[in-house]
């Protein structure tokens, strides 16, 4: 812990992100907080908030590895001798895209990670638009239940298989809520903080909706996207996976049953996930004076 100033800046990052689901939408900046020491002998900190998954191996491999986040490191430790911390964003179903300047014919999985990792580091490094942030910093937390509809998961929570804290919503039945959180961060004057406690669909975070026409469902789900509730109209980003995984947040009117293939299917909680994070965010910044 040490005095110092922090500044916040941001770059679009859009050719390195591919969101695999409807409404095909997402975060597509890259966001850094740059803490700056009064102590110039002491490392800058880099914290940054980027949205597409580590999934760089495939899913068939036996690798351990820090993925392209460790390369995205290593170029920012190496061109700018800063310390390094990465938090993921409203990535549910947002894989990465190689920028076809990167790609050479032939390239091995483990180098094509470290050329992506690369090139977002020094997409960090290049970003020019930092602007001073306050020392104000506000934050609200709200716990709340969400109850589970998933039977695959509600059968997994009666083995024991899943650590997320459950409780009866009736004294008799297999109604089963658990019990999640979420917060709102105002940091500086100029920017807000969402924590979602899952992998959050993007359009929670921008919209749009996607209507009941196109909707797997054939209802709408009408929402204030994450981004336009922050108050005095902040900017607006996500901190992902926060404090639990309580499953995928997916826009309830284009959720399909968890038999049907989907890997966000399989894994969300709830088909009432989205709308009670919602609501919780609702309720936290109604209740802020």
């Amino acid at each position: 812990m040490e005095p110092g100033a922090l500044h916040y800046g941001y770059t679009d990052a859009s050719e390195f992100m591919n969101a695999r689901r409807r409404p095909y939408t997402a975060d597509e900046d890259i966001h850094r907080l740059r803490f700056v020491p009064a102590n110039a002998a002491s490392r800058e900190t880099w914290l940054v908030n980027f949205n597409a998954h580590t999934v760089s191996m495939g899913a068939d491999t036996r690798s351990v590895t820090g993925d392209y986040i460790y390369y995205m490191e290593q170029r920012v430790n190496e061109a700018a001798g800063a310390n390094f911390q990465m938090i993921h964003g409203a990535i549910s179903a947002v894989g990465r895209a190689m920028p076809s300047r990167l790609y050479t014919p032939g390239l091995s999985r483990v180098d094509a990670m470290a050329a992506y990792g690369h090139a977002l580091g020094d997409l960090l490094i290049g970003i020019n638009n930092d602007t001073a942030v306050a020392p104000l910093l506000n934050i609200r937390h709200m716990e709340y239940r969400l109850p589970v509809t998933n039977m695959l998961h509600m059968l997994l929570f009666r083995l024991r298989m899943i650590e997320a804290t459950g409780v009866r919503r009736h004294i008799i039945g297999p109604d089963i809520d658990i019990i999640t959180e979420t917060a709102y961060m105002e940091l500086g004057n100029d920017l807000a903080i969402v924590f979602g406690p899952g992998e959050i669909c993007p359009a929670l975070l921008v919209g749009p909706s996607i209507p009941a026409s196109e909707a797997y469902t054939g209802r709408p789900f009408e929402f204030t996207p994450l981004n336009q509730m922050a108050r005095d109209g902040r900017r607006t980003i996500m901190f992902g996976i926060i404090n639990d995984h309580s499953g995928y947040y997916q826009l309830p009117n284009d959720t399909m049953h968890f038999l049907q293939f989907g890997n966000e299917e399989i894994n969300k909680t709830s088909t009432e996930a989205a709308a009670g994070l919602l609501r919780a965010m609702e309720r936290i910044i109604d209740s802020i004076d």
